[in-house]
Formats: C-alpha cells, structure tokens, sequence
C-alpha cells in the first residue's frame, strides 16, 4: 500500500462571524460556533464564500468551517494528512478540538498532519478557521498626529508599519485582483485527506536538458529513520519506451537525494507536438514503499538577438492575457474540463501564449497547458504596500509558485509585479533596489525561464529583465497615429521603457513585447443573465472606475433614451456592432505590430470578459465575442500583411497596396507566392519569405472602381502551392463632393458676426477644432478629448453617426477603421438624452456612459446650425471629409432643418 487520498469536497456546516466576535482565534467547537452565531448555514466545498451567499458577496473577514471526517481502517497507523489546494487568506484547523496546524496564504496549496489528534473513534470533527481580512489604507493613517490623508499618496509610498490591530491587511498580502472585482475568500480549491507511508517522497523537481539528461531532485517528507534506497523509471511520451534508474543507496538522516538519468535524443515538448515524459520515483525503506509521479517535458526558452526562442528558434508570442476569473462568479470554474476548454479556446483563435495574470494559476490549468501545448507566462498576486511584512509574503509566494509549477515546460515567463503595484519605483529608490534584488534572487531560483522583473507601464520601468516588454492602450481608430508614432519611437529607443537613473541592468538585446493593449466590445448580455433574466450581481459595480463609466447597470435604458435603435436599427445590431469595433482595433494594433521586425511579440488584454472590464476576446461566460476563425487569421504564425497607402480615395483612383510576410512558423517560404485579386483585377507575386522576420514583397495596385468599400483578397501559398495564410484589404471610395456654397455659412469658430446673422436668418456650419471655439456663456461646450475620460485608453467606446448622415455617405453608423486619421479631437458637451433628435453623432465611453455629441444641430434666435468636431475643414484633401462636410451642408440647407437646443440657453 502506498498513497490513497479521500475527497472531502461536497457540503460543510459554515459560519460567517460579520461582527469579530471570533476575531481573537481562539477554537471553538460547532456547538459553541452555533451558540455565538448562530445556525451554520451550508456551503460547497470548495469555492468561495462570496461567490455562494449574495449577502457576504463583498464580505471579508473570520469564517468557520466544520465537516465531518471517517478515516479508513486500513489507514491506522499511517501518515494521514490534510491537504488543501488552496484557502485564502489565513487558516487554522482543529480534529477532535486538537490543533493540527495554521497556514498563511492564499494561492498554494498546503498541507497538515492530522494522524495524531485521530482517536479510536470512527469520526472526527474538522473545524477550520479561514481569514480572509480585507483592509483599507486609510488605517495607515497615524490619526493621534493629525496625518492627512494626502500625505498616503501616491499610495505604495507607504512601507513602514501595518495597521494596529490587523494582522493581515489587504494592502500588504498578495491579492491581485480582489481588490478589482472583490474579495475570494475561503476554501476555493480541493480539499482532501490523503495517507502515505512515514518514510515517503514530498515532491521531486525534474529538470531536464536538451541533451537528454535528467535531475530529479528528491524532497524527502521527512529525514529518514532508517537507511533506503530511491529509485526512477521515465516513460517516453509514446508509452513504449521505458528508462530506468536502478535503486541508490539514500543514508539515514537524509532529507533530499538527487536521481540523473538519460533518455538520449529526447522528443522535445513544443506547441505543436507537446510531448511529455513520466517520471516515477519510489523510495523504498525497510518493507514501507512509496511512489511519487510527474509528468515533464524536453524544451528551452531564451532570449537571443531581440528574439524569443524556443527550442532554438524563434517564436513570435501571439498572447492574451487571462484572469482567471469563472463566470458566474468565482475564482475556480464549475467544471475541470473548463481548463482544458480554455487552452483549446486559445489554440483556436490562434494564441501560442496565456498570461496569467497576478494569479497564480490553478496546477490544473497548467497540465491543460502542458498536455495540450501552449506557452504560459505566470505572475505573482499583488499586493498594496512594500512594507517589511509584504516583502517577507511576496517571496514566499514566489518561491512556491515556482517549487510547485517547476516540472510544468508550459511555464516559460514568470513577472515579479506588474505595473509597479506594491512599489513606488519613481520615487524610492529603496523600492528599486528591492526590486532589482528580488529579480536577482528569482533568476537564481529558476534558470530555466525567463523572468521579468516589473511588467512594465508608464510612468515604471524595468531594472532588470529577460523581455523589454510594456502595456499601452490606444482607442482605435482615433488613436491610430499616435500608435504608430509610440511604437516607432520605442524601437528607436527601446532603453526608454527601462530606468533611466542609473539603476538598470541591460544587455540591450531583450525582446521587445507589447504585453498589455486592448479595445472593449459590449457582450451579449443575453448570455449573462440567470435562468430568472436577473442580471449579474456586478452590473452595479466599478463606480470607482473612469468615473462610473464602467458601470454596467440600466445600459439598455441607455441605449433606448439616446435614441440608439434610430442609430443602428436594434439593440442587438448595437452589440454586434461595439463586437466588430473591437475586433477592428484589435487588428489594427496586430497589423502594426506584425510589420514591425523589431518586435517579439504581444499580448492582448485580454482572454475573457472579466465583470465590467469587457475587452476580452470571450465573454465571462466563455461564448466567443468574436469569430475564432477571424481571429485566428490574425493571430497566425504566418502573417500576410496588405497595407494601402490611403484607405481613402476617389472613384476611379488605383491605390498602391505594399504587402509583407511575418513568417514564425516551421514551414518553407524560401519559394513562395501570393495571389491577390480584387473585383476583376488578379495577379500573382513571387517571392522568398525568411523565417523569423518581416519580408516586403513590394506593392499591388487597387482600383477603387465604386462607392463603397472596395477590397483586395490576397492568399499566401507555398511551392507545392498549399494555402498558407489570407488576409485582405479595404479602401473606401467616395464621389467627388461639390463643395459647399454661401447658402449655408462654413466656419471654424462662432464670432460676433456669425453670432448676428445667424440671428437674422442665417443658418451655419461651425467646424470646431479649437474648444474655445464656441462662446464661453454657450449651453454647448466643446471639450479636447485629450487627457479625459473620452479618449478611451483603457475603458474605452465607439464613435456614430446618425443614420441621416450615414445613407449615403457609404460609411457608419459606427466610426469605424474608415475613419482612420479623421477621428475627432473633441466632443460637445451640454447635449441630454431628452435632446436625442439634435444629436447627429456621438461618442460614449465603456458600458454606454459619458455621451457625448460631436456632430449637434442648435438654434441661435431666428437661424440654426450644426457644430462639428471631426476634423474637416483641415482635411479638404481627403474624400471621406468633402463628402461628409458637403452632406452636413445639405443637412443644414434643408428648410426642415429645425434643432430645438439653443445655442446660448435651455431647448424649447
């Protein structure tokens, strides 16, 4: 007999102590837990508390636990232990009322040795005590000496001292997103017993090489009694073949022991072919026998020359990243097989890599990854304030982060913190030097990843670090040059994005990686609500965040008061519609990344929709947001890229079209094609692709023959004439628009003049890019996008026009990649939804929040007029704006051209 584990997952009695009565520690039986709070009510084992009970569903704090325990007869006289995946934050368990052990943590998994409080009776009572204390900074405060609150920011300043009276604030344990989306608190994974001889194997830490050779360093439960011996056999990924390590001698005492092996040439573990050995080591001592196994794989993961390789070539990272979040709320998924679901998910759309974000991640979903080949990049929780204890508690959880996932080849990148969180880096140079040791330190403990120090994003930095890697968000299409201008600028200098006073470590060759950037698209909301139509307990939450616009709550009321369904036909062409808008940034991020040789690789934010944050390529309950096979056409290894020089022209014009290969992918481009047609044109470019790099093909001509969208299709293909990859290209042609003429007045700002007659009769187009354009006593406002909620970096939303501008025009209702460099600058502001009929275009920001015109009709006396912001007047050269400025004209033109807001006071 070696190991049995009995599961104990299921229902326990649970009490929640919302007041603290319980707060000293002290054990108390069920009896006297039912007595101080009353009746237990029951809960499922595992998964959080808060995910269960609506009313504990932000409630943080003391929690009992009890279950009922009958261990086997056969068991007695064993090592009989209870092993909890993981339990967060702080835990204490009683048997029989015997204390058998206390852990802090609340990601790793854990263990307590219960066969000495197990009596002669059948059964035995488990009680646990889980502590989950939340915290706020404000108890950072020193209130006896009249400290402001000011004086805390910018918040990770502070690193001296925990607050009086807890022992485990928030801010200085690793949380990561709790603090986000809400506390995880309790028995969140499996909870089990398990018994094992005394003399028994702990753990084994495989290490191979890509010679073949095999470390298998042995951790021993405890330091052996008696003399033994250990010995190995690995199975190739096949299952026929078998190598085996004859038994060595282990001497008494000892608590570690290291096995070498050979396999010769192994097969290596890769994305494609991810190929896993077993290892099986079993220590035999006196009659006692036990075997621990393990799956691992043959693979490397380095930097060279800008690149990441792996296995000795180079990959681009084609990643998303991914929270871990399981709808309907809960920081595990109801069901096992979601993990293996989700790493199929990815693979589909075309992703290489998975970027576990501040979460270390379920061992689970890393065997997913290992045995369905994907790459996995893990980061440890965050934390708030670097303070001595938080130091002491981010190692640990690092180290064993990488003790338990240290056999798992999928794990190639781990992140010490993200974003600077937990760290002032700007201003303390302690903090730097904390960082710069820690990442020291990890290398040290894990050669064989990569490692990234800060996953950095303004105004942090990297000290030192395998990858130079970064997070921008850029609204598109409105941001698209300044994109381009950011990535430029960063592959010009990439030292930028590390510290700059001297501190930092760079070789100068690390990869360049964009490892945050993203565009939300609104989800079905039919897909979230429960069997009742009642909807997520979140829609009313993330008021904290841009303002409230996160806030997901009355989004239809929203739609329906804006007058939206005039816009786009129905609410649910709407969805589709902000869906299209992200997919279109999304691509327009990859295409420039993509063309850029200097670049390693990305990583979008994010895998799925997490609450209100809806920029994930799933939504939260894992239903495609958009079509994978899209997706996976961008996400390629190989990558066609078709570039006009305009996406604008006149009809009858023929517009170059430069095409370009990304080629990461083991297949044979030396000889190669690509067949391009558009409407009745066609044509074939020979041409030679080298792999791990960026090859120009030169450029096609397209002729913009009508209106409309015109597009290109181009397929790449190989020798033997086998399809590689497809993409296309879109250039919209316009008819040339007749300019305007005096009957309706063109200006770019509101004088005195245009003021009286327009007063007079008048009527007038006022094309603003100045937000002084319009007088300051206006009801109307113009506001620079800049610097304000409506440029839409991170939570970010669509532009529209109405339909009464978009018939027509061949482009819209949604401002879309069309529109590209002739987005606006500013908004109107001083528009309500009661004055939907004078609002010609919009713009809102994350769940339909913050709208705001940039196309409103007004009255000023006797006349009327139209206020503009996209960027017309200045872009005379270009067709989209002649002919949206000549149909505004005509708008404004018509006699029944009649705004009820006034200019200067309230509507009629």
């Amino acid at each position: 007999m070696t190991r049995e584990r009995l599961s104990l997952n299921g229902r326990w009695s649970f009490w929640p102590d919302a007041d603290d009565v319980t707060a000293s520690g002290g054990f108390l039986d069920a009896a006297s837990l039912t007595e101080t709070l009353g009746r237990p009510r029951t809960i499922v084992v595992p998964g959080s508390w808060q995910a269960q009970f609506p009313d504990l569903r932000m409630w943080a704090g003391v929690a009992w636990y009890a279950t009922t325990l009958r261990v086997p007869d056969r068991w007695r006289d064993r090592r009989v232990r209870l092993c909890i995946g993981a339990a967060d934050y702080f835990t204490q368990a009683w048997v029989d009322g015997n204390p058998v052990g206390e852990h802090e943590g609340g990601y790793l998994p854990f263990s307590f040795e219960i066969a000495p409080a197990l009596g002669p009776a059948p059964e035995h009572e488990l009680l646990l005590r889980v502590l989950d204390r939340g915290g706020d900074w404000l108890d950072y405060l020193d209130r006896e000496a009249g400290q402001p609150e000011s004086s805390l920011l910018p918040l990770p300043s502070i690193r001296s001292r925990e607050p009086l009276g807890q022992r485990f604030p928030l801010a200085e344990i690793p949380h990561g997103k709790q603090s986000w989306y809400g506390p995880i608190g309790g028995l969140w994974q499996d909870v089990y017993l398990e018994t094992l001889p005394t003399e028994s194997i702990e753990h084994v830490l495989v290490t191979p090489a890509m010679d073949g050779s095999v470390s298998a360093a042995v951790e021993l439960g405890f330091p052996l009694r008696e003399a033994a011996t250990l010995e190995a056999t690995i199975t190739a990924p096949d299952g026929l073949t078998t190598w085996r390590v004859e038994p060595d001698p282990v001497p008494v005492g000892a608590v570690t022991h290291e096995l070498v092996a050979s396999v010769g040439a192994p097969m290596l573990w890769d994305l494609d072919r991810p190929n896993l050995y077993t290892i099986a080591v079993t220590l035999h001592a006196g009659s006692s026998e036990d075997t621990w196994s393990d799956t691992f794989g043959f693979r490397s993961i380095e930097t060279r020359d800008g690149h990441i390789v792996l296995n000795g070539r180079p990959v681009f990272v084609r990643g998303a990243l991914d929270q871990n979040y399981y709808h309907p709320d809960d920081a595990r998924p109801q069901s096992p097989a979601t993990f293996r679901d989700d790493v199929l998910a990815a693979k589909q759309m075309g992703l290489n890599l998975l970027r576990c974000h501040i979460k270390v991640p379920d061992l689970r979903y890393l065997r997913a990854a290992d045995e369905l080949g994907i790459l996995v990049w893990e980061e440890m929780p965050n934390w708030l304030f670097l303070t001595d204890a938080s130091r002491r508690r981010a190692r640990e959880t690092f180290a064993g982060m990488v003790r338990r996932d240290h056999n798992r080849p999928s794990v190639v990148i781990r992140s010490v913190i993200n974003e600077g969180w937990g760290a002032d880096l700007v201003s303390e140079p302690d903090h730097r030097r904390w960082l710069s040791e820690t990442a020291a330190w990890a290398e040290e403990l894990d050669p064989t990843r990569l490692l990234v120090d800060n996953s950095a994003c303004a105004p942090t930095f990297h000290l030192r670090s395998s990858l130079n890697d970064f997070h921008r968000y850029w609204a598109l299409p409105d941001e698209h040059a300044r994109m381009v201008r950011w990535l430029d600028d960063w592959i010009a200098s990439p030292a930028s994005t590390f510290s700059s006073n001297g501190t930092s470590e760079r070789s100068g060759t690390e990869p360049l990686v964009l490892s945050e950037f993203g565009a939300w698209g609104l989800p079905d909301i039919a897909n979230l609500v429960d069997l009742d139509g009642a909807e997520p307990w979140w829609f009313s939450t993330g008021e904290g965040w841009m303002h409230g616009a996160v806030v997901a709550e009355g989004i239809q009321e929203r739609f329906h008061a804006w007058g939206l369904e005039q816009v786009f036909g129905s609410w649910e062409r709407f969805l589709r519609e902000s869906r299209e808008h992200e997919f279109e940034s999304l691509r327009a991020h990859l295409d420039e990344l993509r063309g850029r040789p200097e670049m390693a690789g990305y990583v979008v934010t994010q895998f799925t929709d997490v609450h209100w944050e809806v920029n994930g390529l799933l939504d939260a309950t894992r239903q495609p947001k958009i079509d994978p096979e899209r997706l996976r056409a961008v996400n390629s290894p190989v990558s066609v890229l078709a570039r006009p020089t305009v996406r604008r022209a006149r009809v009858g014009e023929r517009i170059p079209v430069d095409v370009s290969v990304s080629h990461f992918s083991d297949d044979d481009l030396g000889t190669c094609s690509v067949v391009w047609e558009a409407g009745d044109s066609a044509g074939r470019v020979e041409a030679s692709v080298s792999r791990a790099t960026v090859t120009p093909l030169g450029s096609v001509d397209l002729d913009v023959a009508a209106p409309g969208p015109q597009t290109m299709h181009l397929s790449l293909h190989d020798r033997h004439g086998r399809l590689v990859q497809s993409t296309d290209a879109t250039v919209w042609g316009f008819d040339d628009a007749r300019p305007p003429t005096d009957e309706v007045l063109v200006v770019d700002r509101w004088t005195d003049e245009l003021a009286a007659k327009v007063a007079a009769g008048a009527r007038c187009l006022v094309v603003v890019s100045d937000p002084a354009a319009l007088p300051g006593d206006a009801r109307l406002r113009v506001r620079e996008r800049a610097g304000t909620m409506w440029q839409g970096h991170w939570a970010q939303g669509m532009g529209w026009l109405d339909r009464r501008l978009s018939v027509g025009l061949g482009v819209g209702p949604r401002v879309g990649s069309a529109f590209t460099g002739l987005t606006p600058a500013n908004v109107i502001t001083g528009y309500d939804p009661a004055d939907r009929a004078d609002v010609w275009g919009g713009y809102y920001v994350g769940w339909l929040r913050a709208h705001v015109a940039t196309i409103g009709a007004f009255r000023h006396e006797d006349g009327y007029g139209m206020v503009c912001t996209f960027p017309l007047l200045e872009r005379q050269d270009d067709p989209l704006a002649r002919s949206l400025l000549a149909r505004l004209w005509s708008v404004v033109a018509e006699p029944s051209f009649e705004p009820a807001v006034r200019l200067l006071g309230p509507s009629m």
